[in-house]
């Protein structure tokens, strides 16, 4: 398992997508806007097709089926783990073929996507048993040729050699300066003509930051004809504005 800081980085996400809808409405209407994102807004919404389905239907809360009430699809097998889905008939029956029992395919509690969700956990306990009996490897390769969505379940230290992510070119390396040579994921979204990458390391001194300034001037805001210092003063006055506005922005505590 690896914690990680889920709300915050799901909540910067939704609030670069408001942005760009922002900006997009500004540029077709002229008028802006102003945006509020709410990290627990953010995190319902984003949890709750998973998470919150049996609350859907407003009555019959007590009468549905949980979602989560079931295996995870984390499989075992002979020598590591794997992850496989089967919700699609055509997922199901690619399955059935992998695992090599042709009375499997026959099974009425697995016959439809509905009757595979009711019987979820037994699905994915029968499915499991099926895995445990080979390699990760061979698995990969009976799910692949049966166009069934598999993946194996790496180690950290497993990521960076992973065959997949060396294909896409997922990790950079780079010089950092007193450092040494270190890697970083390059940005997710592929552009075909501006293309994104890492810009290097972060601004340590002074006169670093003031042209780090000026080529932000130079390049997003061209027609300011700002200097790298004032450049610098802007971004200090915005930093301190937004400081400013966090302060009076928090909740009042609630009454006595």
């Amino acid at each position: 398992m690896i914690r990680t800081i889920v709300c915050d980085k799901t909540t910067a996400v939704f609030t670069a997508q408001a942005v760009a809808a922002a900006l997009y409405a500004r540029e077709k209407t002229g008028q802006g806007d102003h945006i509020q994102v709410a990290m627990l807004d953010a995190m319902i919404s984003y949890l709750w097709p998973e998470g919150m389905m049996q609350y859907t239907v407003v009555g019959a809360e007590t009468t549905a089926a949980d979602p989560n009430d079931r295996p995870d699809l984390v499989f075992k097998t002979s020598d590591g783990y794997i992850t496989a889905g089967t919700i699609s008939d055509s997922e199901w029956q690619g399955f059935c073929r992998a695992s090599g029992d042709p009375e499997l395919a026959k099974d009425p509690r697995f016959a439809t996507p509905s009757a595979r969700s009711v019987n979820a956990t037994a699905r994915i306990n029968k499915m499991a048993e099926y895995i445990g009996q080979h390699t990760t490897a061979e698995w990969l390769e009976r799910l692949d040729a049966a166009d069934v969505p598999c993946a194996p379940i790496l180690r950290r230290g497993e990521i960076i050699h992973n065959e997949q992510v060396i294909a896409r070119g997922i990790i950079a390396e780079f010089d950092q300066p007193k450092v040494g040579r270190v890697r970083q994921p390059k940005p997710a979204a592929r552009f075909e003509i501006n293309e994104a990458a890492i810009g290097g390391p972060a601004p340590g001194s002074a006169s670093t930051r003031a042209t780090c300034c000026g080529s932000w001037v130079t390049t997003i805001a061209p027609s300011t004809r700002w200097s790298p210092s004032a450049a610098c003063a802007w971004r200090s006055n915005l930093e301190a504005l937004s400081r400013e506005w966090r302060s009076v922005s928090k909740p009042s505590p609630a009454p006595a």
